[in-house]
């Protein structure tokens, strides 16, 4: 083999194999003496870089000493996408040469790719037209054999042609006694295979297909043709025209239309003709008007690709035979058939005991295409309906009611069936007779009427139908009254509907089927694998031994699996599973392994019991004893009892206590409250602000936790007591400001938050990572921060509190406390007013801050680095803070208040602290954005929203600022007392409903009801227009929460003026929407003084707009 590049190859003696590589590069490849094979790998579409200028040259190729080219082809076709290779042999054409452009041989059909062969000058060039498209160019094969050997298949590796084609006028063909391959293409062509697994397609014309003996493939593609196929299990496909298909003997399959096609699989409206003949066969219709006739054997007869059109006529002949189709007429013939009964179909059964399927799912269309008719049905003769497993529920739900009662019935949508309608507890069968038939019902959606979910027949033949014409004993329920009925089962399988009224059901023995339907029930299904459904009403359920499945439905339940692994479900409506979220369910798994299912949105009590029980609901959970799966629902209290739990929160905050055992437990989406042990297996907090509890170790347990984790949010370590100290036990805050919180301690603590490794606190020896707070007990603390921002909180008695690098609060709390910042700008908070203190700063910097109290509660500290005292009231900076310039623009430019402003008085004091600390220009700015969320962007939304423009400069200073003229400031306690989503719904109902936007928004959105009014707002925050389902969603359960704040009745201008304001509220939490995005943009201006005032930032051109901030939501 060559390698890549201008190569010159010499086999030599011998019997060699030479690789044509097609690298770009001339390659010259000389056998020499032997029986030569010169390989090249042609692949279907495939390129071939060797091409006209640039081809290998074969210098002594001999057929007749054993030479022979390999195309790499298996069964005469390319691997990709299968083509066959066809052999069109010398290009004697005119002029010809090898140009890019010149005219190759045109395969006659997709699938095919021609070989030819050009002599010229001394050499004979093999010419492959490798995509097919009759045209020379460079992907296509060119290889030149100097000599000018002619080249004929036999001088290519044996089956590379192994398909023979005719031409486009009426050929004549016939095979041998192996298994041809022909290929007719135009004409009007017979083709006869003769013995062997034949494969012959007519193409266009109207063709004539023999397969012979052997199972054959016959393809009559365009044209009217007639397809024999003769002996064997054959194929055929009549393609489009109209075709006549003859099986002949063998089970063989027979297809009107395009084998394989999925739709529109033959010509609309011809007339196809399909003959199973002897065997069992499966013949399949299409778009065409199709007669089928299955003849002798037990054939199928259905529908294939595309829907079947009306006036196709399926018979299917002697045997016993199965025909599924719609909109046809069907006659079974002799035998015992099985007749689908779907819709729009006449259906003959015809002699034999027949069976005639109905399936719920197969009448949905009923209304659309008219209802089937049966013409012979006759039950003494044995006909049978088969219901199968309708609708997927148990047998013991089918009722046969008889006679429609309703006067002036008529088989027409809305009719009901009658006046004493069951219910949704079951499908009813009902009957009505009229002169010209019988027809028969089943209310399959089970809602008392007539609809297009529902079965419908027609009996032509005025048919007795009861419950006897049914192929099983479906109809063995025994149903209630409107009282209160009372049943005992047997030991068999018993099927019992109480209905109306307050009833009591025992099933006895065997897998009963017990529903209690209205009223508040009592049902027991004692022993077997019963299934119980409540209904509606407060019911008890108790499912006694055996694996039972229990349904509470409407009602606050109270629920017993009893023995075995019972399935319990809360609140579902099991006829149309739909969920009563307002059911208090109340549920005990017992014994066994259970599953136990809360409605969602609902809220109950469910108790595992004995056994490794798997609960998914919301309410109070409890695993009891064994090793469960707890997945809880929104405010859930779990407790996971005796065993090795698995716990995981669920959306909503929660409280999950793991209790005895290895438990491994897995927090919420928002902040939980975890109370676990070192005997548990692992805690992961998850998102929110949570709290955990780790408490002492249980007594017969061992410590074997593995990890103990706060996840995100500000979450806080509670040790309830203290740790054994053998070895390390690992803690992690994980992301955001978290605590340990080491209060309960006995003894005095100490903790650096500096050391990564263990350290003996007095709570235990812990390896603490990911904490910025330490809380100490009310026996001494010593406690150190690291190089961040720490919160270090003393106790009770005197304290030494080091907060080192990074800004830092120390809080002394009771007792002569010694606090120490260390570097940057650091804050001592005591809980009193300002009043109650004094503070002397002494020379070398110390500040010595005295209790001036009865009983001095905090006592007298020792200061040393420290920059600011916080008191309840106010702040005090004691030293110069050296806030970096650019922080302190971009802090009082978003804001409107310096950062010292803001550490002396208001709500920003934290944040304005970290300014001063060692953070970049750039996170100082995300995190004053953030913060202007709540402050600055309150008012510039709004007023972008209702007035089209952000305020002026003057106008954002008198919104915002907590130092400006306006007493009222976003900045200020009146605003600060708000939580973020009213502060926007104040200030849209301030500016839409009373203020200067007033005129605008009512003239857009007066007129709009608060849904439509939705939809306009949406786009204009989030620039994408939501669905109407979307808006539903949003506004469905809050209307009343809008009007309340609007004032002004559910439509009022007012109430969607308070809808702007959370719409508003929610783009900026989420940070989404063309409205925040741009704001946000403005904003980083506004940091550096560059922005301009008074501007729509809606407007492209002011630069701020941009269309990726789009977002639909929908």
């Amino acid at each position: 083999m060559a390698g890549y590049g201008r190569d010159t190859v010499d086999g030599g003696e011998g019997a060699d194999r030479i690789a044509i590589e097609f690298d770009a590069f001339v390659d010259t490849l000389t056998g020499g003496s032997g029986a030569d094979v010169f390989e090249a790998y042609i692949g279907s579409g495939s390129y071939a870089a060797s091409t006209i200028s640039a081809r290998d040259v074969i210098t002594d190729f001999s057929a007749a000493e054993g030479d022979r080219i390999s195309l790499g082809v298996t069964g005469g076709r390319l691997s990709g996408n299968n083509d066959y290779l066809l052999w069109f042999g010398a290009i004697t054409t005119p002029g010809f040469s090898l140009v890019a452009g010149a005219t190759l041989p045109d395969a006659p059909d997709p699938g095919f790719v021609s070989v030819s062969t050009w002599t010229n000058a001394g050499s004979t060039y093999l010419i492959i037209d490798n995509n097919s498209n009759g045209t020379l160019n460079d992907g296509d094969v060119v290889i030149e054999f100097q000599g000018s050997p002619t080249l004929a298949p036999s001088a290519f590796k044996a089956e590379t042609f192994s398909a023979v084609v005719g031409s486009a006028n009426a050929d004549t063909w016939t095979g041998g006694a192996g298994a041809d391959i022909y290929f007719g293409f135009g004409g009007d062509d017979v083709i006869s295979g003769q013995d062997g697994a034949d494969q012959l397609s007519g193409g266009a014309g109207n063709d004539t297909l023999n397969g012979g003996g052997g199972g054959d493939t016959l393809l009559g593609e365009a044209g009217d043709d007639i397809l024999n196929g003769d002996d064997g299990a054959d194929v055929l496909s009549g393609g489009l025209g109209a075709d006549t298909l003859n099986g002949g003997a063998g089970g063989d399959t027979l297809y009107a239309g395009q084998m394989g096609m999925l739709g529109f699989a033959d010509s609309l409206g011809s007339v196809n003709r399909l003959n199973g003949g002897e065997g069992d066969d499966t013949l399949y219709s299409s778009s065409g008007k199709d007669i089928l006739d299955g003849g002798a054997g037990n054939d199928l007869l259905t529908v294939a690709y595309g829907e079947d059109t009306p006036g196709d006529i399926f018979n299917g002949g002697d045997g016993d035979d199965e025909i599924k189709a719609t909109n046809v007429t069907m006659d079974g013939g002799a035998g015992v058939d099985k007749l689908w009964i779907l819709t729009g179909n006449t259906v003959t059964g015809g002699a034999g005991a027949d069976l005639f399927e109905a399936r719920d799912n197969d009448f949905w269309r009923w209304g659309q295409y008219g209802f089937s008719v049966i013409t012979d049905f006759n039950a003494a003769d044995g006909d049978r309906i088969d219901l199968g497993a309708v609708g997927g529920y148990a047998v013991g739900s089918l009722v046969f009611r008889g006679a429609v009662t309703t006067a002036n019935f008529a088989v027409s949508a809305g009719q009901r069936y009658g006046a004493d309608d069951l219910g949704e507890g079951a499908t009813q069968f009902w009957t009505w007779s009229t002169s010209d038939g019988t027809y028969l019902f089943a209310d399959f959606d089970r809602n008392g009427v007539v609809s297009t979910q529902d079965m419908v027949v027609k009996f032509s033949n005025r048919a007795v139908i009861d419950a006897a014409s049914f192929k099983e004993a479906y109809f063995t329920a025994t149903l209630g009254t409107a009282a209160a009925d009372t049943f005992t089962g047997v030991a068999a399988a018993d099927v019992y509907y109480g209905m109306g009224g307050d009833d009591l059901i025992h099933g006895g023995g065997g897998a009963d089927v017990l529903m209690g339907n209205a009223g508040a029930d009592q049902i027991w299904g004692d022993d077997g694998a019963d299934t119980i459904l409540g209904g509606e009403g407060a019911d008890t359920l108790d499912g006694g031994a055996g694996n039972d499945h229990i349904v509470g439905g409407a009602g606050n339940d109270l629920i017993h699996g009893g023995e075995g692994d019972d399935e319990l479900f809360a609140g579902m409506d099991w006829s149309n599973g739909v969920n009563d979220v307002n059911a208090v369910d109340v549920i005990y798994g017992d014994a066994g392994n259970d599953m136990i299912s809360g409605a969602a949105g609902a809220r109950g009590e469910f108790h595992g019991g004995e056994g490794d029980d798997r609960i998914y609901a919301s309410g109070d959970i409890f695993g009891d004893a064994g090793n469960d799966t707890i997945q809880l629902g929104d405010l859930s209290i779990a407790h996971g009892g005796d065993g090795d739990d698995l716990i995981h929160g669920g959306a909503g905050p929660a409280v999950i206590y793991g209790e005895a055992g290895a438990d491994s437990i897995y927090g919420s989406f928002q902040g939980d409250t975890i109370y676990a042990d070192i005997g548990d297996n692992y805690v992961y907090a998850g998102d929110g602000d949570d709290r955990i509890y780790l408490g002492e170790l249980r007594a017969g347990e061992n410590r074997r936790i593995y990890g103990l984790s706060g996840g995100n949010g500000d979450d806080t370590f509670i040790l309830q007591a203290a740790q054994p100290t053998a070895s390390s036990l690992s803690i992690s805050g994980d992301y955001g400001f978290d605590t340990l919180d080491l209060s309960l301690a006995k003894t005095a603590v100490a903790v650096d938050l500096g050391l990564d490794q263990g350290q003996n606190t007095g709570m235990g020896n812990l390896a603490l990572s990911g904490f910025e707070a330490v809380r100490g007990g009310d026996f001494g603390s010593v406690l150190k921060g690291d190089a961040n921002a720490n919160r270090l909180t003393g106790g009770a008695v005197s304290d030494t509190l080091s907060g080192g690098d990074g800004v830092d609060v120390l809080v002394g709390g009771g007792g002569d406390d010694v606090l120490d910042g260390g570097a940057g700008v650091d804050v001592a908070q005591y809980a009193g007013a300002s009043s109650n203190y004094s503070w002397v700063i002494a020379a070398d910097g110390s500040v010595s801050v005295k209790d001036l109290r009865g009983n001095a509660p905090e006592g007298s500290d020792g200061l040393r680095n420290v920059e600011v005292l916080r008191f309840s009231d106010r702040s005090t900076i004691l030293s110069p803070l050296n806030v970096p310039a650019a922080n302190e623009t971009l802090f009082s430019s978003l804001l409107r208040t310096s950062v010292a402003s803001a550490i002396e008085k208001g709500p920003l004091g934290d944040l304005a602290l970290t300014m001063t600390g060692a953070i970049s220009t750039q996170e100082a700015l995300q995190l004053v954005v953030r913060a202007a969320g709540a402050t600055t962007s309150v008012a510039t939304l709004a007023y972008e929203f209702f007035t089209g423009k952000i305020p002026g400069d003057a106008g954002i200073d008198y919104l915002v600022s907590p130092t400006g003229p306006n007493p009222n400031n976003l900045n200020s306690a009146y605003y600060q007392s708000f939580n973020l989503e009213n502060r926007y719904i104040n200030f849209a109902v301030n500016l839409g409903k009373n203020g200067e936007g007033k005129e605008a928004f009512t003239a857009k959105y007066g007129a709009l009801s608060l849904f439509d009014a939705t939809k306009a707002a949406y786009k204009a925050i989030f620039g994408g227009t939501p669905t109407d389902e979307k808006t539903h969603a949003l506004i469905d359960s809050r209307t009343d929460y809008f009007a309340y704040y609007g004032g002004d009745g559910a439509n009022g201008i007012g109430t969607k003026a308070a809808m702007v304001g959370w719409l508003l509220a929610e783009a900026q939490k989420a940070d989404l929407g063309v409205m925040v995005k741009s704001n946000d943009a403005w904003l980083t201006d506004l940091a550096d003084g560059s922005a301009p005032f008074a501007v729509d930032i809606l407007d492209p051109a002011k630069g701020y707009y941009r269309s990726d901030f789009i977002y639909s939501g929908a």
